[in-house]
C-alpha cells in the first residue's frame, strides 16, 4: 500500500511518497498561508485550513484535486478528523471557536465556543486515535482459462503485508506459499479461495468458477417443439460437453446465432437441417441434424357443400 505525507504549504499541499522521499503532487488550496493538515482514516480525503480564506479545502487522495471548500470560521489553524472519519473539528484562532464539520455534507453543523485564541488542536480536543488500517485479500491468475492439463500461477495482491497464506484450488488441493503455481489436471471450472493473516487480523477472498480448465467440446442439442405450424417459435438447447465457450448456431432458413441458447422463429412451411458448431481453446466441433425442425403451413382446407 502506498504511504504519503500531506505538508500544508504556502498555498497549496504538497504530497510527499515516503518510498522514495519525492514530492508526487502539489494541489493548490486557498490564499497563502495553508496551516492544519489531517487525513481521514480511510486515507481518501485530506482537509487543509487556509488561514486567510477562513475556510477548509477538501482533497480527494485518489484524483489529488479540491473536492470541496467549506467555510468556517476567522483564521483556521488546527484541524482533526475523528477516528470513524464521520466529523472534522477545525480551531477558528480569530473567534475563539471550533467548527464541527460532517464529513458526508461537507458543511458545518456545530460551532463550539472555547478559550481565548485557540490555534492548536492539542489544546482542547486531545491527540487524535488512528483507526487501523484492515487486511484485505486479494489474488490475480494466470491464466485463468487454458485445456487440461494447465498449470497456473498466483499471485497474492493482498493489502497491509500479510505474513501467513492458505489457498484453496477448488479441486481438493491446497498451498501455504505466497505466490504458488497450481497444475489443473482434470477439465472444469474451479472456485479460488485466498485467506490472508498477519498481526491485524484475518481476511478471506473467495473468486467463483475463476480457473476454467477445458478439453475439446463434443457438440450436442436438443430442440422444443421440432415441429407445428407457421409461425413456430423453437427454443434451442446446448448440450455440448467439454465447456464450450463460443457457439454458432445455423438454422437452415439462413439465419444464424452466437448465443448458447437461442430462441428462434421459422415464418415459412418446410424441413430444416439445423447445425451447431462449439469452440474453446482446446479446439471445435460441429453437429447437424437434418431434417430437424419441421413446419407446416397453418391453412386449413375449405370444405364445399353441393346441393343437387
Amino acid at each position: 500500500m502506498e504511504k504519503k505525507v500531506y505538508v500544508a504549504s504556502g498555498g497549496n499541499c504538497t504530497v510527499i511518497d515516503t518510498a522514495t522521499n519525492t514530492v508526487t503532487a502539489t494541489v493548490p488550496v486557498g490564499s497563502n498561508p495553508s496551516y492544519g493538515v489531517a487525513v481521514n482514516p480511510a486515507g481518501t480525503k485530506v482537509y487543509v485550513t487556509n488561514v486567510f480564506d477562513d475556510d477548509v479545502s477538501v482533497i480527494d487522495t485518489d484524483t489529488k484535486t479540491v473536492i470541496a471548500t467549506v467555510p468556517v470560521g476567522w483564521s483556521p489553524h488546527g484541524v482533526a478528523v475523528t477516528a470513524d472519519g464521520t466529523k472534522v473539528y477545525v480551531v477558528n484562532g480569530g473567534h475563539d471557536n471550533v467548527s464541527v464539520i460532517d464529513t458526508n455534507t461537507n458543511t458545518v453543523t456545530t460551532t463550539i465556543n472555547v478559550g481565548t485564541g485557540p490555534v492548536s488542536l492539542g489544546q482542547f480536543i486531545g491527540p487524535q486515535q488512528a483507526q487501523p488500517v484492515p487486511l484485505v485479500a486479494n489474488f490475480s491468475a494466470n491464466p485463468t482459462e487454458g485445456k487440461a492439463p494447465l498449470k497456473v500461477t498466483f499471485t497474492d495482491e493482498s493489502t497491509e503485508l500479510p505474513t501467513k497464506w492458505k489457498w484453496t484450488f477448488g479441486d481438493g488441493s491446497k498451498s501455504f506459499l505466497q505466490n504458488p503455481t497450481h497444475k489443473y489436471s482434470k477439465a472444469g471450472v474451479y472456485t479460488v479461495s485466498l485467506t490472508v493473516k498477519n498481526a491485524k487480523g484475518s481476511n478471506t477472498v473467495t473468486k467463483t468458477d475463476y480457473i476454467k480448465v477445458v478439453t475439446k467440446p463434443v457438440a450436442a442439442f436438443s430442440a422444443s417443439p421440432t415441429s407445428g405450424k407457421t409461425p413456430l417459435t423453437v427454443e434451442f438447447t446446448d448440450g455440448s460437453t467439454g465447456i464450450p465457450t463460443k457457439w454458432k448456431w445455423s438454422f437452415g432458413d439462413g439465419t444464424i446465432s452466437r448465443e448458447q441458447n437461442p430462441e428462434h422463429q421459422y415464418l415459412q412451411e418446410g424441413k430444416y437441417k439445423v447445425t451447431l458448431t462449439v469452440s474453446n481453446v482446446a479446439g471445435c466441433n460441429t453437429i447437424k441434424k437434418t431434417n430437424y425442425i419441421k413446419v407446416t403451413t397453418n391453412t386449413r382446407p375449405s370444405i364445399y357443400s353441393e346441393n343437387k
